[in-house]
């Protein structure tokens, strides 16, 4: 079988391109009778037709004009090195193609990096204070031209950094002292209602004088009852004896020093004569109710009417003493409900007046409502109230540093004043003051109900405190 590779025109009559025919026959034809007797089995006849094509005989020519050889495996493999270096090269494309949807988020994260470390580095306040610092490239330009702000004075800024490093120790303290609870809307009408009644605030004038004695009353009957169970339950003529002796002297001396100085030493005489560790005990008991009865004028009075029989006040007192202790698990902050309760036990009420002496323009529901509201609200927050009170102190400790770093800025404004890099300082504990500050400030009428020291002789430069005002009626309990 002859399949010649490339097909000659019978009409060629030069002699170079016979031999060049003649040869590539020469090199055609055995390939070509191998590649036969090899697949012949294999494949069909048609496939093995046209062994060596166009593309492959023009490549001989070439490679014989250029080297003088004609080596069809050799342009072969260099066909398939230039199809796989193709092949390649599409891959490439194809992942181009593939990565090309990511590309925009990709860079917004190279971005990001590379914020994060000029972050880092602090590199924004350097090229702003290179550019636009107080001593930066444009107020170089500016002093060159003479146009450039004046500096504020060392000393000036001196006085503002000593009283910024004050006020950063001073916050450091406050925020360690203080507790989410201050912020509490019951804690913090209780913080109100002390400033009223300390303040004698409209409504409240005269509470805290009758506040004091109605917790007095209601301490003495809780020790008169206390009293009365160990008087009943020690039946030794000695204890007796002294429970007798104190009676007499609490019903009949007026002085109060000597009515403690006279039970102190009729104690001591007592007490080594008790035979029972029992009757020690109980005594010593006795004798701390005793003195916490005789911390209180107004109890005084209370245990002598408890020894004298008057019922009908003792029974109001304990009545009055169950519905307070009704409220410490209740909601006290609606002072309305707590007026209907007063109106409720009224008569009870009108017999603690007599006794805490309140004079008949002040006896009303209302007053004993607010009387009510607040001691309900001390069993919850008292011992909460003496941590505020020396978180209030240190912020008022930090308001006189703080007004002198307000004072020196507001007398350097940035329009007339290069301004340094401290003036931009964030104030410590600025924050924490200006919480309790409108926490503690009626927003409808200004009044503050607490004071950090801001009414000085130049109160009219402090910012974010407004003149108190007094408020109108029931404004104080919001």
């Amino acid at each position: 079988m002859t399949t010649p590779a490339v097909k000659t025109s019978p009409e060629s009559s030069d002699p170079i391109q016979q031999k060049i025919h003649h040869s590539i026959h020469k090199k055609a034809d055995p390939i070509n009778q191998n590649l036969e007797k090899r697949y012949k089995s294999l494949v069909e006849e048609a496939q093995l037709k046209d062994k060596i094509n166009m593309f492959e005989a023009q490549k001989l020519i070439q490679q014989f004009d250029e080297k003088g050889i004609m080596d069809l495996n050799l342009i072969r493999s260099q066909k398939a090195s230039e199809s796989s270096l193709a092949l390649i090269d599409t891959d490439k494309n194809d992942f181009s193609k593939t990565l090309n949807p990511y590309l925009p988020t990709i860079s917004l994260v190279i971005i990001l990096i590379f914020l994060g470390w000029l972050k880092s580095i602090n590199a924004y306040q350097k090229i702003y204070e290179f550019f636009l610092g107080e001593n930066g490239l444009s107020q170089s330009l500016l002093e060159a031209m003479g146009k450039a702000k004046p500096k504020v004075s060392e000393s000036q800024r001196f006085l503002h950094n000593k009283a910024f490093n004050e006020i950063r120790v001073l916050a450091r303290s406050a925020i360690a002292i203080n507790n989410e609870r201050f912020g509490q809307q019951e804690f913090l009408l209780f913080a109100k209602l002390r400033f009223c009644m300390n303040n004698n605030i409209k409504e409240y004038q005269s509470s805290s004088e009758y506040l004091s004695r109605f917790q007095a009353i209601l301490q003495a009957q809780k020790s008169c009852i206390l009293l009365n169970q160990i008087e009943m339950s020690c039946q030794g003529r000695k204890q007796q004896e002294f429970y007798h002796f104190v009676n007499q002297e609490l019903l009949h001396l007026e002085d109060l020093e000597v009515i403690k100085t006279e039970i102190n030493n009729r104690y001591l005489e007592v007490l080594p004569q008790i035979q029972t560790e029992e009757g020690r005990l109980k005594l010593e008991s006795y004798i701390q109710d005793l003195y916490t009865l005789i911390s209180y004028p107004q109890a005084i009075a209370f245990f002598r009417r408890f020894k004298t029989s008057d019922l009908a006040s003792l029974q109001s007192i304990h009545k009055i003493a169950n519905i307070i202790a009704g409220l410490k698990e209740q909601d006290v902050t609606d002072l309305r409900s707590l007026t209907f309760l007063t109106m409720n036990h009224y008569d009870d009420f009108e017999i603690l007046g007599d006794m805490i002496a309140m004079t008949d323009a002040d006896r009303s529901p209302d007053t004993y409502a607010r009387l009510v509201q607040y001691i309900g609200l001390s069993y919850r927050y008292q011992e909460s109230f003496v941590t505020f009170q020396l978180l209030i102190q240190k912020i008022r400790e930090w308001y006189k540093p703080y007004q002198a770093i307000v004072q020196i800025r507001q007398a350097h404004p940035e329009g007339e004043y290069r301004q340094p890099q401290e003036f931009n300082r964030e104030i410590p504990g600025l924050s924490l003051y200006l919480t309790y500050k409108n926490s503690l400030t009626d927003q409808k009428t200004g009044y503050s109900y607490i004071d950090f020291g801001e009414v000085t002789e130049q109160a009219s430069i402090i910012t974010s405190v407004s003149e108190a005002t007094v408020p109108q009626k029931d404004s104080l309990l919001l």
